[in-house]
């Protein structure tokens, strides 16, 4: 269900979190974020992993290109939203 998904989305975005806590950055994705995860990367009869690889493939990528692009201070929220058909981080 939809329901299980955005469960799994919201397991797989902590995990994310942790690993950037890690490096003493902060994680927030906006709902309009997480329901393109779901409208885009959830296949029910697959389960978990294709959200997994969309995460890894679409969302963490960005999130690296950004780190190494503008180089956040210690602390900082990097905040992942979709907007116009896309995904953006800032």
């Amino acid at each position: 269900t939809n329901e299980n998904m955005r469960g799994i989305i919201e397991l797989q975005l902590r995990d994310l979190a942790r690993r950037m806590g890690e490096r003493r950055l902060e994680l927030a994705v906006t709902e309009e974020a997480k329901t393109a995860i779901l409208e885009n990367g959830a296949d029910p009869l697959f389960g978990a992993r294709p959200i997994k690889r969309f995460i890894q493939g679409r969302i963490e990528s960005l999130i690296a290109r950004f780190i190494i692009a503008e180089s956040p201070e210690e602390g900082a929220t990097v905040t992942v939203d979709y907007k116009d058909g896309e995904f953006k981080v800032r």
